[in-house]
Order: structure tokens, then sequence, then C-alpha cells
């Protein structure tokens, strides 16, 4: 059947005879075309967009038969599977998302391929998310923002490159983009290197060499004879004529100059994984421990303990068993990455070391000269689609106008939130502690995202705060005394987004003063606060004031949260501080001067530190 493609080369769906929707909120977006291949041209033709967090579903429609449609999008869990939807004259519509049901829209901001299989054929699309409740602007004054603190805040590297429309911007130029170039491209480089080597099996250069026996002369040889060293040696000594393979030519040079960069590269990315392997290797062997401990406290009678207790014990028990299981994951995804660089690496090592390549210095040619020779052209061509690609390079740029795959809104505005919280403590008085911003966060910077526990330190001369992001408390204090967090809680729930402690320094010594617990929603007020009763989120507040806290010093248990914050993204309709019985619900979003929210927040931390209040 000849398919009815139009002058972008893409198929027109209502001349199958086929009608597909994304029903997103209460509207219907058609797709209109798909394209037969994944060329990018084409697939611009084909976006249709989505807001997250609105109830998400596909249609099919089939005027003409009783066909079956299958529909491929990435996997809700991101480790590169597929969600398969197939829809037909029985099932024409399959909910995607559902808010009801889900509290967390599954898929990150950016524009992913899908797929759809039809009569035997598979076809291609596109599908960006739109931010929800910020508008683009917001939006990108947000990553822009992430971008300052830390380079690649806001990008997922470690989701499926294959499963964005635009890699180049996806991907800048992390780790992961190499080594995707180093998948594609390692043969054809080794083949590039050999093909000059035996390219330059023709390059010969003469030159001449005084030796005790006659051999291939020539004028030159003449000419020396008949000089006043010649005739002083004649007889004795001949001026012969010598042939040699000359390797280290401009352009020999240039190019092994451009794979040394490679194979320092490949020692980057192996340098960095390492690092980070052995930091979730010792995560995880941590793990192991406090679960068997919890395994054997529970094993033996628990006296006098009550039962909701024990079962607060084994939830955290599944805590770190769950947390353990994805350590596990990315230290196997890690072991991944390093056995299939370490072997390029060492491929690329012996070859440039060897022979030939062992006579050319590596070394930047002043001039260096064009060969159109198919050696030459082959490795340059592949240079230049790594540094086009962003691979080469460690650093991952800052956000560009295209469309990159972020992280998930929510993970973004987590950050978005405590940066603003660091910044605005850093306007009273307060400055970073023994390293920088970007030091302190880069300690907790791994796998692409920040890890629970990553603390930022800040200090003046009377007090020190800790704004600590993401860490899971002990259910006992024992525990908490144990592993050194010293924090504990026996509530269910004991993980705050964010928590604020105060250290008021006593002849220097920093001691615990008090603390403040932030919960981050990226929600609507409506979704997370009733007059009429508690919401998750108020039952989350309501539990964080029973975060407790042993001084090692004093050798004392405290209970000071003194104020339990949420913060959202909320509108103009509605009070920027909402001051409950759970909490303080307070907005904040930025604008183009500054930030909705940051005053409210900033009084919040000023009646904190001010202890004669107290």
């Amino acid at each position: 059947m000849a398919l009815p493609i139009n002058e972008q080369e893409t198929v027109m769906l209502e001349t199958l005879g086929i009608g597909l929707y994304f029903q997103t909120g209460r509207n219907e977006v058609k797709i209109h075309s798909l394209s037969p291949d994944q060329k990018r041209h084409n697939l611009m033709e084909t976006i249709v967009e989505v807001y997250e967090y609105q109830r998400w579903s596909v249609l099919l429609i089939d005027w003409k038969a009783n066909r079956s449609v299958t529909v491929r999008l990435p996997s809700k869990e991101g480790e590169g599977s597929s969600l398969e939807i197939s829809l037909g004259k029985h099932q024409q519509v399959q909910p995607l998302f559902d808010p009801a049901k889900e509290d967390t829209f599954p898929w990150p901001c950016g524009t992913f391929l899908f797929e759809v299989d039809m009569e035997g054929q598979t076809y291609y699309g596109a599908v960006r998310i739109i931010p929800h409740h910020f508008s683009k602007q917001q939006f990108n004054r947000i990553a822009e923002y992430l971008e300052k603190a830390l380079d690649g805040l806001t990008t997922n590297y470690y989701q499926d490159v294959s499963l964005s429309l635009s890699p180049e911007q996806l991907m800048g130029e992390s780790d992961l983009r190499f080594l995707r170039w180093l998948d594609r491209s390692f043969r054809k480089l080794t083949i590039a290197l050999d093909w000059i080597e035996k390219e330059n099996q023709m390059n010969v250069r003469r030159h001449y060499q005084v030796e005790s026996h006659p051999g291939r002369m020539d004028r030159q040889s003449v000419k020396w004879e008949h000089s006043f060293k010649g005739a002083v040696m004649s007889g004795t000594k001949f001026y012969n004529r010598k042939h040699r393979h000359d390797a280290n030519l401009p352009e020999n040079q240039l190019v092994k100059l451009r794979t040394k960069a490679i194979l320092q590269r490949m020692d980057t990315l192996i340098q960095s994984l390492e690092h980070e392997r052995l930091v979730f290797l010792d995560e995880h062997e941590k793990l192991k421990g406090e679960i068997r401990q919890i395994q054997s406290d529970r094993r033996s009678p628990l006296h006098h303990v009550t039962s909701h207790d024990q079962t607060l014990l084994k939830n955290m028990q599944k805590s770190k068993e769950k947390t353990k299981e994805a350590h596990g994951l990315k230290i196997s995804s890690m072991d991944q990455m390093l056995q299939k660089v370490k072997p390029y690496r060492e491929q690329l090592r012996y070859v440039i070391r060897q022979g030939f390549w062992s006579d050319v210095d590596d070394v930047h040619p002043r001039v260096p000269r064009s060969v159109q020779s198919r050696g030459y052209i082959s490795f340059h061509k592949l240079w230049h689609e790594l540094e086009e690609s962003g691979g080469r390079k460690v650093a991952p740029p800052a956000p560009s106008s295209g469309s990159p795959l972020f992280h998930s809104t929510g993970k973004m505005y987590e950050y978005y939130t405590l940066l603003t919280i660091v910044q605005l403590i850093t306007e009273r008085g307060f400055s970073f502690k023994q390293d920088t911003l970007m030091g302190q966060l880069q300690k907790g910077y791994l796998h692409s995202e920040l890890q629970g526990g990553t603390t930022v330190v800040l200090a003046n001369d009377d007090a020190e705060l800790h704004v600590v992001y993401e860490q899971e408390l002990e259910h006992r204090s024992r525990d908490a005394i144990a592993n050194g967090t010293y924090f504990f809680s026996k509530f269910r729930r004991k993980k705050p987004d964010i928590r604020m402690d105060y250290y008021k320094k006593q002849e220097g010594v920093p001691l615990y003063h008090s603390s403040i617990a932030v919960e981050v929603k990226y929600s609507p007020l409506r979704n997370i606060y009733s007059p009429d009763g508690n919401t998750k989120a108020a039952e989350q507040m309501n539990e964080y004031v029973g975060i407790k806290y042993y001084c090692p010093v004093r050798k004392s248990f405290y209970n000071r949260i003194r104020e339990v914050l949420c913060v959202y993204p909320g509108s103009r309709a509605e009070p920027v501080l909402l001051d409950t019985e759970a909490g303080k619900f307070i907005q904040l979003y930025p604008t183009e001067d500054g930030a909705v929210g940051m005053e409210a927040l900033g009084a919040v931390l000023d009646g904190w530190l001010d202890l004669e209040v107290w």
C-alpha cells in the first residue's frame, strides 16, 4: 500500500482513515501526522504538546476498519523500557496518567519520541511535556537559576537518550553523551587511524649520512666530496643518500593530538564513574549493616514496645531496603559503563603507542596541512561529530533555548526552593563554611542528581546553619547516634524535603538550638490545604513536629522544630503566606524582577534567628 506522504515526508493519519488523539485535561490534541523514520526534520512536523499533571489518555478512532494500533511511550520508571498501549475497536481509550491515582507526574518536561505500530509498520511522533504550574518563562528562569549554582543540575543525564527528540540539546556535554559517541564511532576511529598509517607508507623523506663505505650517491654526494670537509675525508668517508618514512608530519601531529584528547576524556570519564561507584558502594554496605541490625532487633523480643512502634520499625527496614536496591541499580549501571569504556581506552592506547604513531609528536602544528585522503577525512569527520554532539568536554552546558530533557518539574522546584533558602541565609550575613556553594553541592551531586542528605553549611561569628536536602531520619535514637546523624523521629513521615538546623556557638563550639522543616509541593493550594480538615500535605507537616535531636556534646535530647513550612507555586489570587494549624503555606515562584515569596520566607528566617524573640 502506498503511504499518503506529504511534502515533509510525514504520513497523514486522516488519509489512512485513522484518528489518534492525546486527551489532556479537558482538551483533545489531535495527532495529524507521523513520520515513517526518525529523521529530525520529519519529527519536528509531528510535535504535539501535553501539559504535565493533567489527566492524560490516548484515543483511537478508526473510520474505515476495525484495525488495532499499538502506541509505545517511554516507561514511567525511566529505565529505558517502554510503556506499551494497545488500542482497537473494544478499547478505544487508554489512560496514561490519572492525577486522582498518582501524586507525581512520571515524565519530566522535555520532548519524547513515541512509536505507533499499525498494519505491520512502525511510525514515529514527538510529544513535548509542558510545565503546568509555571509559564515557560518561569520554568526557564528556574532552570537558569539552578545552572548558575551547579552546571547540569537541571538535566537528567541518565534518561534514555534515544527517547529524546533533540539529543544534542538533551545531553549537552555529559559523560553519557561521550559514551554513546564511543559506542557508535570507536570502530570507525581505529579504522581511520589504520588507514592513515597505511597512507603514510608512501611518505618517504630523502636524507644523507656520512659512512665508511660507498652507497647510493647522487649530485649532493658529489658536491659534498668537492667541499673542504669532503676533500679531507676523501677515500675514507662517503656521503650516501638514504630514504626513510617520515611520520612526524603536521597532519599526523594534529591527529595524534586529538586522539590523545579523546584518551584524556576517557580517563576523566572513568575517574568520575569510579568515584561515584565507590561512594554508592560505601552507602550500599552501610545500608546493609543497618538493615541487618534492624532485622536482628526485630527477631529478638522487643519487650514493652508497642505494635505501632514495631510496625514503624518494619517500615523503616523496608525503606532502607528500597534505598539499597536503588543504590544497587546505580552501581550496576556504572559497572556497565566502565565495562564499555575501559576496553576502548586500552585499545586506543595500544594503537597510539605502537610503531608508526610512536614517532609522531602530540603537539599542535602551527600550520596543519589539509590532506584529502580517506583516513584523514574519516578521522576529522568523527572528531567534528564528537565536538558538535558536545561530548568532548566534561562540564554540562546551561540549558539552551531548545528542549532538553529536564528532571521532573517537582524535583527542579525542590532544588529551586533549596537554593532560594540558601540565598536568603547569605543575605543575612552568613557565608559558606570551608567550601563554596558549588563545592558543597558537588559533594552530594551523584548520578545526575542531588542525593538525600546533601548539606550546605553556612556560618557567621555566632552561629552555623545547616540546610539539609531530603535526609530520611532514623526511627530510633540509637541508630541515629550510631551513624552520626543524630536526628530521628517516631512518626511515619520522617523525610522533609528540606531541613534547616540552627547551631549556636558557645566558646567556639556549635551546639544545636532548633530546626525548621520545609515540605516542597509542586501543586496548587487547593490540593494541599483545606480548612475542613487534613490533606496529605497537612498530615506530613503535623508529623514533622516530632523530629528530635540528640546532642553528643551535652548528652541530651531536644525536640525543637520551631516552624513547619510548606512551599508551593501559587497565584496572585491567593495570599502569599497562609498561617494554619499545620504550619505556614508560603508561595514561591520566579518573576521578571525577583521572586514572589522571598519576603515571607525571609520574615520567617528573621524570626527564627532572633533569639530575643525566644
